[in-house]
């Protein structure tokens, strides 16, 4: 611990056994600010990891697109609960640590909710991408876990939450929007984790791919669907 406060007192006090009382008094009034100097300047120094919130997964598409374009598909996003509120990342190597407070958090929550909603009937020259004809109530989702080169398959359920026409499907040419939820089971997976979401088709056609991760960057509205 620093007692830089006492430190230089006492180097000037034994420079000589036979100090007088007058030199005695010359070294004690040294002003304090002079002794607050030097630890003032060396607790600067102290360098400590900055700490940012944590915003919740956020996902990128991993499938090629167009190198201009105005409308996705999908959007793929993650429900935030309680779990991440006050959850910082801290800047390590190998990879980041996260923490709440002065406690260490290893592992994500033992449930992570994932929203995924479709826009189909998209004009083609204003989509980042063409997707075949497909029915949007037999959509099929593959989630895998993975970090570094190692890729584990995820479990859990999904379901349709909502869609625009009460029809029981509808092709390209038509315009609707339907919302999935996906629950997936994240019990003691390492926050370092990425979560790789895979859209495909009933007959098991990819549609799109996207990988999420954890950032500390402000999260689009769920609801701004281009």
């Amino acid at each position: 611990m620093l007692r830089c406060d006492r430190i230089p007192v006492m180097l000037n006090l034994s420079a000589t056994v036979k100090a007088t009382r007058a030199t005695m008094r010359v070294v004690m009034r040294i002003p304090k600010g002079y002794l607050l100097v030097g630890c003032t300047a060396f607790l600067s120094a102290q360098v400590w990891p900055r700490a940012k919130a944590v915003n919740g997964l956020d996902f990128q598409l991993m499938t090629q697109q167009k190198e201009r374009c105005l409308s996705q598909p999908f959007h793929v996003w993650h429900e935030r609960d309680e779990f991440f509120e006050n959850l910082e990342e801290v800047k390590s190597k190998p990879t980041p640590q996260y923490r709440r407070g002065h406690d260490s958090v290893v592992n994500y929550p033992d449930s992570t909710t994932v929203r995924v909603d479709v826009w189909q009937g998209l004009p083609e020259f204003n989509s980042c991408f063409v997707l075949p004809q497909f029915n949007p109530a037999k959509l099929q989702f593959r989630v895998e876990w993975q970090i570094g080169t190692q890729v584990v398959p995820a479990k859990g359920t999904f379901a349709v939450l909502e869609r625009s026409s009460p029809q029981p499907w509808c092709e390209n040419i038509c315009a609707g929007w339907w919302t999935y939820e996906l629950r997936i089971d994240s019990q003691d997976v390492r926050l370092q984790n990425q979560l790789v979401l895979t859209i495909e088709t009933e007959d098991g056609t990819r549609l799109a791919k996207y990988l999420g991760k954890l950032s500390t960057a402000k999260q689009q509205d769920p609801l701004a669907i281009q």
